[in-house]
């Protein structure tokens, strides 16, 4: 699920390979412009019930690749039969993984979630109580996650609008107070009237739209044109710190943007199971990184993913961008994939440039956000 701001994402919405999301999103993606630089039902109020279930662990007992501490945050449920929360364990990862493809086959017509995105959302969460899972019986009927402010909420489409939704979408509010966010996000399909309805109903505000664009390379090798004074060549594990600070220098720029640190930009991205190093590709003029395309290559999937790019300021409108692209779109050819996807939105202002190197729009987003002071 990677998942953050949008423009650069993982695929589900945990997976549209959040991808809308893990943009972590964010994705400065700049072209020739050139920069641009990620439940759900409507729930009634007569299903929630005073009865709390609290969600219990031990910090010592789970690793926290961003640093930060966990919280013990309580859940409502709905009075329905045999319902129950309780802190999720990577013996659940199955599962949930499951229950995501399931949603996104309704709400999506294809289910692309993929089991490295659920784990990575474990990663992220910071301990048990920021995953949690709600049972019937001796089935998964919804999870819900969050991290650094960016919530995941799922319920099965044949237990919707019981009021799970709602009591999880209240939990991920609270979980997110709880550690200190100032405002929480989710992002949902376009499509998803039910969960407008919700995060409408419960205080929302629409903060960005995000499109999933994707371009089919056909069989010959995508053609590569990098401008003069330019040298391209793969990411290799002593860039970290340079390509961090170029992404973070490129989304800056966007307006009341929190800056990301090198930790949380590398526990999202380059810890991410899927990325893709040897795929990925940096832009160099002499010895000076100037621009950055990182890729991730999720096993068994036709499609590649292009979670984050970004060109320094001062390098923009001369095509470092698109070479960047057109190189990652050929190593991923080269790998037998005839499909790469990225994700944007309307921060970055480059819907259209994407959509001028050969990339059309599989789907739409909306990224909702609610102040939590």
């Amino acid at each position: 699920m990677r998942s953050r701001d949008s423009a650069s994402m993982s695929k589900c919405a945990v997976s549209e390979r959040a991808r809308v999301g893990r943009t972590l999103n964010d994705q400065c993606i700049d072209l020739d412009k050139e920069c641009a630089g990620e439940e759900r039902d409507r729930d009634d109020a007569k299903w929630i019930h005073p009865d709390t279930v609290a969600v219990a662990f031990s910090p010592s007992q789970w690793p926290n690749r961003c640093g930060g501490p966990s919280y013990h945050v309580a859940v409502t449920l709905p009075d329905l039969p045999g319902l129950s929360s309780r802190a999720a364990t990577r013996s659940d990862m199955a599962a949930i993984t499951a229950l995501i493809a399931a949603c996104e086959l309704v709400d999506n017509g294809i289910a692309e979630v993929q089991l490295s995105d659920v784990e990575h959302s474990f990663d992220l969460a910071g301990g048990p109580a920021g995953v949690i899972v709600v049972e019937a019986a001796d089935q998964l009927v919804g999870w819900a996650t969050v991290a650094d402010g960016r919530a995941d909420v799922g319920v099965h489409p044949a237990w919707r609008t019981r009021g799970i939704g709602s009591a999880l979408l209240a939990w991920s509010e609270e979980q997110a107070r709880a550690s200190g966010s100032a405002e929480v996000r989710q992002v949902v399909p376009n499509s998803d009237d039910a969960a407008r309805r919700l995060f409408e109903g419960a205080g929302y505000r629409v903060h960005h739209t995000s499109w999933v664009l994707r371009i089919d390379l056909g069989d010959a090798t995508p053609e590569v044109t990098v401008p003069d004074g330019i040298e391209l060549r793969p990411y290799q594990a002593a860039d970290a710190r340079a390509v961090y600070q170029v992404i973070e220098d490129a989304f800056n720029e966007w307006p009341d943007r929190e800056p990301t640190t090198f930790e949380g930009w590398a526990a999202h991205v380059i810890s991410h199971p899927a990325f893709a190093p040897e795929l990925s590709r940096l832009a160099f003029e002499g010895s000076e990184l100037v621009g950055v395309a990182l890729c991730d290559d999720y096993e068994g999937q036709d499609e590649g993913w292009v979670p984050q790019v970004a060109t320094k300021a001062t390098h923009r409108h001369r095509g470092i961008a698109r070479a960047l692209l057109q190189s990652a779109f050929a190593a991923f050819h080269a790998t037998g994939r005839r499909q790469v996807g990225l994700s944007t939105d309307t921060r970055t202002g480059a819907l259209t440039l994407y959509e001028r190197i050969g990339m059309r729009v599989r789907r739409t987003y909306t990224s909702w956000a609610k102040d939590l002071n």
